[in-house]
C-alpha cells in the first residue's frame, strides 16, 4: 500500500487596507484559491490539485492560513496563493511563512510567528503610548 504524501503550507495574508474581514471563512478561502487555480493553470492543473487541495485553519485576525496538499502539488498551490493580488475587490499579499510535512509543524511555527508579531505591535504601541504621554504632560492648561 502506498502512503499519500501530503504537504502543509502556512502563510501570512498581508492586506494593503490593513482591516479585518471576518467574514471569510475556510471554505470561501478554499473556493478562492481553486479559481486561482483555475485561473492560472487551466482545467487540467487545477484538477490535478484540488483534489488534495484543503484549507485546514484560516485565523482573519492573525491573517494566517494553512493548506494541505499533495506533495506532489505543492509548488503548484504556492505559486498560485502567491499570484493572488485581490480577494474580493481588496489588495493582499499572501507570502509563505513555513512549509512542512506535518499539521503539527504548521501550527507550532503559527504560534511563534504569531508570538513575534503581538511582541512587535505591542512594543510600537508601547513606545506611541510614551510619547503621547510625554505630549499631554507638556500641555499648558
Amino acid at each position: 500500500m502506498v502512503r499519500f504524501k501530503n504537504r502543509y503550507l502556512l502563510m501570512e495574508m498581508i492586506w494593503k487596507d490593513g482591516k479585518i474581514d471576518k467574514t471569510i471563512d475556510n471554505q470561501q478561502m478554499l473556493f478562492i484559491l481553486r479559481d486561482a487555480m483555475l485561473e492560472n493553470f487551466g482545467t487540467h492543473g487545477a484538477g490535478s490539485v484540488l483534489s488534495s487541495l484543503q484549507v485546514k485553519y484560516y485565523n482573519p485576525v492573525t491573517s494566517l492560513l494553512i493548506i494541505r496538499c499533495s506533495r506532489d502539488s505543492m509548488r503548484e498551490v504556492w505559486c498560485c496563493a502567491t499570484l493572488l493580488s485581490s480577494v474580493r475587490h481588496r489588495t493582499v499579499l499572501i507570502r509563505m511563512v513555513h512549509h512542512g510535512g506535518t499539521l503539527t509543524s504548521c501550527q507550532e511555527v503559527a504560534v511563534k510567528y504569531s508570538q513575534q508579531v503581538l511582541k512587535r505591535l505591542s512594543a510600537a504601541l508601547q513606545g506611541q503610548a510614551g510619547n503621547a504621554e510625554s505630549d499631554i504632560m507638556s500641555l499648558d492648561l
